[in-house]
């Protein structure tokens, strides 16, 4: 019975082996899952400070936007209290000079002031224009808003395309 006691004494010792190595890959299985846990922790932290900044850098250029349209729109207020102004102080005579009819065809007819200054700058812009340079550039040369350049180009346009 010899050999039987030495085969259940390596049997018991392969069994506590199997077990502490069980005990280790555990052990080593519960490090992993803690430090997936940290990593995960960390990165949902990183990513709420990240969000964080991005509402805080949307906040600041959203106010830069809304005054930078306010700036905007006080100098189109003033450029309009200005014309008003203008308009209030020029006689009678004067202005039933400078209303032109635009088109008779209608029954209501329209009527655009004209200016000499206004005509001037229209006609360096046609000019500037012919010449090649973009509605940017003009814009930039000229001092005046994009829009308004480019309202100015597509007028003369229609009205190369009616002279034709």
């Amino acid at each position: 019975m010899i050999p039987m006691e030495k085969f259940l004494i390596g049997y018991l010792i392969l069994v506590i082996i199997v077990n502490m190595m069980s005990f280790i890959v555990l052990s080593q299985c519960k490090k992993q899952r803690t430090q997936l846990i940290e990593e995960t922790d960390d990165i949902h932290r990183n990513m709420k400070a990240f969000v964080a900044k991005l509402e805080q850098v949307n906040n600041e250029l959203y106010h830069q936007l809304v005054d930078y349209n306010k700036v905007k729109e006080s100098k189109f207020e003033d450029r309009i209290r200005i014309l008003e102004e203008k308009l209030e102080n020029r006689d009678i005579s004067t202005t039933s000079k400078e209303f032109m009819p635009i088109n008779q065809d209608d029954e209501e007819q329209t009527y655009a002031i004209t200016s000499i200054d206004k005509e001037q700058d229209n006609e360096k812009i046609s000019q500037l224009y012919k010449q090649g340079f973009s509605t940017k550039q003009i814009s930039k040369l000229v001092q005046s808003d994009f829009g308004e350049i480019e309202l100015i180009i597509n007028m003369y346009k229609k009205k190369q395309s009616y002279q034709k």
